[in-house]
């Protein structure tokens, strides 16, 4: 039997976050003045929960239609176009 938390958790939308330690600008002022060469800082890594009204709200998900809402597939995801797909689709039978 489902309890109220375990049925809340798996209702909740999660983003698993990893970011730097430091911003761009500081990040290249450490590794020029760095001494190990090739030294990499260690980054964050949070997971995040949101409710789904919050996550709706924060632009981490879509409102979908009421039909759409039963569905537990994953988004399609569209990869960019490669140089190889481009060349043979080109008119002339390019290679």
């Amino acid at each position: 039997m489902f309890t109220l938390a375990r049925l809340l958790q798996d209702k909740a939308v999660k983003r698993y976050v990893v970011r730097n330690i430091v911003d761009a600008a500081s990040l290249r002022d450490i590794m020029e003045g760095c001494a190990i060469d090739g030294y990499a800082l260690p980054k964050l890594y949070h997971k995040m929960y949101f409710s789904i009204s919050a996550a709706i709200h924060s632009h981490y998900v879509r409102v979908r239609s009421r039909e759409g809402r039963r569905s537990r597939a994953p988004p399609k995801r569209f990869a960019p176009k490669r140089d190889d797909d481009k060349k043979k689709d080109a008119p002339g039978g390019a290679k």
